[in-house]
């Protein structure tokens, strides 16, 4: 794809206690348990605050409408840069929220397990963004810069190829390796998402971990896991 061509891609480790607001829409999950409370007999009450989060997620998730050369003012925007202004006044460092744009030519093959399929989570994935501070003197927040660690960003020929068993392999590699249980824990949630929503399917008529999309992706979870390895 020639448009991946010039596009490079970093990874990022956040700092350790960083506190961010979850904005994720999780209406599926909530109706699946409250289904599960129902055939259970449970009888508790709705969490109504949960019913206000989704409100507020679908409020700031509007589609922006085009904006014309002489005006520049989006009115969609006003109420997600109160909720960012709210958060950052009470201490938090960012906000986790889904993304509006969804995958595209992806084509969805048999699973074995039907009874277990995840594959919807593909059709938004999740955004995170941290606030900055103004910094007159610089064009970045060197504050936040220095908080984060960035490896240096590589393009698609940079990268040697990653396979699923790569990524297995590895996992297998932090197990062993007396981490303490928290890694250990992410580590296998990092591989069993991949393989549970990514695995089997196809992207423009190629499979996934073959496409230039994929093998970035890939990569991209290995120098994760790398990192955890050897922390």
């Amino acid at each position: 794809m020639k448009e991946l061509e010039n596009f490079k891609v970093s990874t990022i480790q956040l700092p350790d206690g960083i506190k961010v607001f979850d904005l994720r829409n999780s209406v599926l999950d909530d109706l699946i348990v409250m289904d599960i409370e129902w055939l259970l007999g449970i009888s508790e009450n709705f969490d109504v605050r949960n019913f206000y989060k989704l409100l507020l997620s679908s409020v700031c998730s509007f589609v922006r409408r085009q904006a014309s050369a002489s005006y520049s003012f989006c009115e969609e925007y006003v109420i997600p840069q109160l909720l960012a202004q709210v958060l950052k006044n009470k201490g938090y460092d960012g906000i986790l929220y889904q993304s509006t744009k969804r995958f595209k030519d992806v084509d969805m093959e048999e699973r074995e397990h039907k009874g277990f399929e995840f594959s919807y989570k593909l059709g938004y994935t999740e955004n995170i963004a941290l606030f900055t501070k103004i910094n007159r003197q610089h064009v970045y927040d060197q504050e936040l810069f220095h908080r984060i660690n960035i490896s240096v960003p590589v393009t698609i020929d940079m990268i040697d190829e990653v396979s699923l068993e790569d990524l297995e392999r590895i996992k297998e590699e932090i197990n062993k390796s007396n981490k303490e249980q928290e890694k250990v824990t992410i580590a296998d949630k990092i591989v069993s998402v991949y393989a549970r929503a990514y695995d089997n399917i196809q992207y423009h008529g190629i499979e996934y971990a073959k496409s230039d999309v994929g093998k970035i992706h890939l990569y991209h979870l290995y120098e994760v896991l790398h990192q955890i390895l050897i922390d």
